[in-house]
């Protein structure tokens, strides 16, 4: 018979040692990639999420302001992330939060502390950047279809606009009177200007005023009298004013701060001008390319994110009367 020798205790003492040592050296590497496996399936939830919030935000008549109206109609289950928090759903700004590894969120973003505990939350977007998503006629007083004096018109944006929170930047935003935050002009693309060419709403050199913006048949971008505008008794084109309307009084000529409340996902401008003149070609608005600048621009929503442009300006949409 031939000799059986097993491990010494010396033996077993080294290769416990040497597994030991393994396993302390691939324990954080092993727990980055938990990690990593845990955020990805989080984002993975939120991305179904998002799309079964666009299917409801297109088939119901209200716009969902909690995660639990989607149980079980659009989702079969929402389960808390995987370490162990509820997500969150913000409506306005449009984004799903899960709260990450720390199980914490600071609702004021803006502070230095928020950013510190925020630091490590997952946020998936539902809604698109901030901009110009529409703009309808909300005032034609003469049901003429045409905008003339006293008319007035709403620009939506996607989400409600406002600062960026920093030191730098007060979180109110006021629309100015010079035309660097919003382009009037007579075509959907300035890139194929129509025969009389572009036509910029805001580009005289008029005199301003807070909230407002001028336009006339000269100087500026009206070199001649515009089909652009009706002169409609022959005594020559007035200037138009396309002037900011003031929420809190409703009055024209006023100011109205943008600071991520449900007020600041729209403004309205008012048209003041003589009655002999009146707006007779399609209206178009885009943001001014100064305003949505990526290192510059003015326009941000509230969580700081920079607003962008349309692309191509939006139509201002007539009256439905």
């Amino acid at each position: 018979m031939g000799n059986k020798k097993g491990f010494s205790l010396v033996e077993l003492m080294i290769v416990v040692a040497i597994i030991g040592i393994l396993v302390a050296a691939l324990l954080p590497q092993l727990s980055d990639m938990i990690e990593k496996a845990k955020a990805s399936t989080t984002r993975q939830s939120m991305k179904a999420m998002v799309d079964a919030i666009t299917r409801y935000n297109a088939t119901e008549s209200q716009e969902i302001s909690n995660l639990n109206w989607l149980v079980p109609k659009y989702l079969k289950e929402i389960k808390p992330d995987p370490w162990g928090s509820p997500y969150v759903l913000l409506p306005d700004d449009g984004v799903i939060i899960s709260y990450g590894p720390d199980r914490q969120y600071n609702s004021d973003i803006s502070s230095p502390a928020a950013n510190l505990v925020n630091r490590d939350n997952i946020e998936v977007y539902y809604k698109p950047k901030l901009r110009i998503t529409e703009a309808k006629v909300s005032i034609d007083r003469d049901g003429n279809s045409r905008l003339n004096n006293g008319d007035r018109f709403t620009i939506f944006f996607t989400k409600p606009a406002g600062g960026d929170g920093s030191a730098s930047q007060s979180p109110t935003i006021t629309p100015n009177g010079t035309g660097t935050d919003f382009d009037f002009l007579n075509c959907y693309d300035p890139s194929t200007p129509p025969t009389e060419g572009v036509i910029g709403l805001n580009a005289a050199t008029a005199p301003t005023a807070a909230g407002t913006n001028y336009f006339s048949s000269s100087p500026g971008g009206m070199a001649q009298d515009p089909t652009y505008l009706d002169d409609l008794d022959g005594s020559g084109v007035s200037a138009i004013v396309l002037s900011l309307c003031d929420k809190t009084t409703g009055a024209a000529g006023g100011t109205h701060p943008l600071n991520g409340d449900a007020n600041s996902i729209y403004l309205t401008f008012e048209v003041v001008t003589s009655d002999n003149t009146e707006i007779t070609h399609d209206l178009y608005v885009q943001f001014d390319a100064t305003s949505t600048d990526p290192a510059t621009g003015t326009y941000f929503d509230k969580r700081g994110i920079k607003a962008v442009a349309n692309g191509y300006a939006v139509k201002v949409e007539p009256s439905a009367f």
